[in-house]
């Protein structure tokens, strides 16, 4: 990582690494700017190292992906845009709420849209989101009038190719899968 990081960043971290350790090295702003570096380095390399390569591998073999990087509230050490160019389809996770009820999800929102983003920049046709997923102790209480404001909310958010999780078609809970 070290010769990485001098690639991308253009300096040797060697005299920083105290940093890490919370010691300031020159001043706190360029121990700061020292983190920063160190944070973009990891998403860096997280995108190019990680899903660039499966990206890569896949290839060689005939194959593409969809890629679901992320989604509310799940840490992500990379940047999500930078993740997701590296798939044939761009992915995202809207869950259903209520019956009935169909509030802002800024988070979820966020990853529709950033999705859909990366698909129009990167030119890609499609985008997709693990849709209309429901909390096991009521995944069947759901009929097509009551996801409906759920597809809505996607294909307004730039979401154009619904992928039904499949834990929704488990009816068996308490039975092993063969």
């Amino acid at each position: 990582m070290i010769a990485d990081f001098t690639r991308l960043r253009g300096y040797d971290p060697h005299p920083w690494l105290p940093v890490l350790a919370g010691h300031v090295v020159e001043s706190a702003q360029a121990s700061d700017q020292f983190l920063w570096d160190l944070r973009k380095t990891i998403a860096d390399l997280t995108a190019t190292e990680h899903y660039g390569q499966l990206e890569a591998t896949l290839h060689e073999r005939g194959m593409g992906h969809y890629g679901e990087s992320h989604e509310s509230g799940r840490a992500l050490i990379a940047d999500g845009m930078e993740v997701k160019k590296y798939n044939e389809v761009p992915m995202s996770a809207m869950w259903v709420q209520a019956p009935g009820v169909n509030r802002e999800l800024y988070g979820y929102d966020a990853d529709d849209r950033e999705s859909a983003s990366v698909a129009h920049i990167y030119g890609q046709n499609l985008a997709a989101a693990e849709s209309m997923t429901a909390r096991i102790n009521s995944a069947w209480m759901w009929s097509p009038a009551t996801l409906k404001p759920t597809a809505d909310q996607e294909l307004v958010n730039g979401i154009n190719r619904f992928v039904i999780h499949e834990s929704a078609h488990q009816p068996l809970v308490d039975k092993a899968r063969d």
